[in-house]
């Protein structure tokens, strides 16, 4: 794991640089620019909020959080789900750099987190005006609430973009299977309905599911302000390490194989 933090730091200026060419590289002469890096992930949200909140009201929190606590964990379950998915497709959308013997291959998954990240951190700055605007009471507790939240999640982007990247070839079936969970996942985790709600057996599911916790961390950095489930913080940081180690593993003991099964 050491290794691939460390070769990710020192080669950090590639990773900005290969985000910022696939972020806004494919939009020169466009009249809206790199705006449009934003537009199809802000419309799922904005669908996501209109049916969940006006047409099917959900069972969200009473009062103006209720708000709040829908955009939280969609910022951040959309930004989730488009990364899972871009992990499985890194290397076969890489294979000429995948032949080349010294290229450090995890710069590629560390530009997909970058670009999610990047992604989510623009749209969670209108969230926090939008708390603003309410008379929420948006305050510095808050703002370092989120910047943990976001630690955190990086941890566990960075490994699960690595677990999935390095499967996935030798496992082709998982893309259609990620593809798949990518679409429903949103109505397994405590998103549009608060967890609290259900019964134990639904609980469950829900504490089986590792992105629930992660949205359960940022429903209480930008809804509460507050760490209102130390639980959920510790077990979203247990899940992240682990996944991190995990991916590293696996990654370094498949990585000499890429180019054979690509």
């Amino acid at each position: 794991m050491i290794d691939i933090i460390s070769s990710v730091w020192r080669k950090r200026e590639l990773v900005l640089e290969m985000s910022r060419r696939e972020l806004f590289g494919g939009h020169g002469g466009h009249l809206l620019g790199g705006v449009w890096v934003f537009v199809n992930p802000l419309l799922m949200v904005l669908s996501y909020y209109i049916v969940f909140h006006f047409i099917f009201p959900s069972r969200l929190p009473k009062g103006g959080s209720s708000d709040v606590f829908l955009l939280a964990g969609l910022i951040q379950w959309i930004v989730l789900s488009d990364m899972i998915v871009r992990s499985c497709t890194v290397l076969r959308g890489h294979m000429n750099l995948v032949r080349q013997i010294n290229f450090p291959l995890e710069t590629l998954f560390a530009k997909t987190v970058v670009i999610g990240l990047f992604i989510q951190i623009v749209m969670t700055l209108g969230l926090l005006l939008l708390i603003g605007l309410l008379g929420a009471g948006l305050d510095v507790e808050t703002g370092l609430l989120w910047l943990l939240a976001m630690c955190v999640q990086s941890v566990f982007m960075m490994g699960t973009a690595l677990i999935l990247g390095a499967a996935t070839p030798f496992l082709p079936d998982l893309n259609e299977v990620v593809g798949v969970f990518a679409r429903l996942g949103l109505f397994l985790t405590p998103i549009l309905y608060q967890a609290e709600r259900f019964g134990p057996k639904i609980q469950t599911a829900f504490y089986l599911n590792p992105f629930s916790w992660f949205a359960w961390i940022h429903q209480d950095a930008l809804s509460s302000g507050a760490i209102d489930r130390p639980w959920a913080w510790i077990g979203a940081a247990t899940i992240a390490v682990l996944s991190l180690l995990i991916g590293a593993k696996l990654f370094k003991a498949l990585k000499h194989s890429f180019a054979d099964v690509l």
